[in-house]
């Protein structure tokens, strides 16, 4: 039997809105066979990558990837746009491809050095300062950020204000490209809300003006079964936390205890416990460096001296 719940949701109000999953599509090579006849603007687009989606992720068979339709749309747009002396030109497909080039420039890593989405046939290339190469060569990163960008730029058109909800935005990221995605992708798209949900200590510290919310357990008093059972609170984090390090957000907001690997916690309580707050001297101080150098642990000193000051464990 299935399990089954039945919710009921009142006073509901109409938002436009996208919502992308955590699981990114796993980019493969595919040569493109055919060009829509049917030039495909931004509208059509996004349905045919979301149909694609779907079948991938409800295990219905299919010859082509959601890469594949980006491609085939991709083309479409840069043939049918500008137009030529033979093909009536398309106004607001062209703009639509021009737009969609200016996206990426804001939203791939400056490192890369993106210049240009060129067609040749019958392939799409990146061309960067690093080199040219194929959209399917893209790294898994690179192509999890294209992803991205490609379904919000569709949905987002002929659409004053609207909502994108993100599970797991991290996902095949380095964390130098977490730390910068959502801001780069709030200037991308300044008419657009996100609502992110996160287990990235980048991710939730790298937009300033935000609101951030940390789900907790807390235990709570059931007087109908006289028993204490724990219940999951959302608690709004204030504007000194959500500047933390990574390891503090770990620590306080995300729910991880201890940051370091299990062997180098036990090492790093074993030197602190040679020592008591009487040896917080000069001469002290000194031979907890050292210590903590020996070890190979010198850079989590303030840990150290915090443990032994306050007297608990990391």
């Amino acid at each position: 039997s299935e399990v089954q719940f039945n919710l009921n949701l009142t006073d509901q109000l109409q938002i436009n809105g996208v919502h992308i999953n955590s699981h990114r599509p796993v980019p493969r090579y595919e040569r493109l066979q055919n060009i829509p006849t049917n030039p495909m603007d931004a509208s059509q687009a996004f349905d045919s990558y979301l149909r694609e989606t779907f079948n991938l992720f409800n295990n219905s068979y299919t010859q082509h990837s959601p890469t594949y339709r980006m491609k085939e749309a991709i083309v479409s747009m840069a043939a049918f746009g500008p137009g030529n002396q033979f093909v009536q030109k398309n106004e607001k497909i062209e703009k639509q491809f021009y737009a969609f080039k200016e996206i990426l420039k804001h939203i791939l890593p400056i490192e890369l050095g993106f210049k240009d989405l060129s067609i040749r046939m019958p392939d799409i290339v990146l061309e960067t300062d690093s080199g040219d190469f194929l959209l399917d060569a893209s790294s898994g990163g690179i192509m999890s950020i294209i992803d991205l960008a490609w379904q919000i730029f569709l949905y987002s058109h002929d659409k004053e204000e609207f909502v994108v909800t993100i599970d797991e935005p991290e996902n095949h990221l380095h964390p130098s490209m977490q730390r910068s995605l959502l801001n780069d992708f709030v200037k991308a798209f300044p008419r657009a809300q996100f609502i992110v949900v996160t287990h990235s200590p980048f991710i939730v510290s790298s937009i300033r003006d935000s609101n951030v919310y940390a789900l907790k357990y807390e235990n709570f008093k059931d007087d109908n079964v006289n028993k204490v059972i724990k219940k999951v609170v959302s608690q709004k984090l204030d504007l000194d936390q959500k500047a933390a390090t990574a390891n503090e957000i770990l620590r306080d907001v995300l729910g991880v205890p201890v940051t370091l690997p299990k062997w180098a916690d036990e090492d790093l309580q074993k030197i602190c416990s040679m020592f008591t707050v009487d040896d917080i001297t000069v001469d002290g101080l000194r031979r907890l460096r050292n210590e903590l150098n020996q070890a190979g642990l010198g850079e989590f000193y303030p840990e150290a001296l915090n443990n032994i000051v306050e007297g608990q464990k990391l």
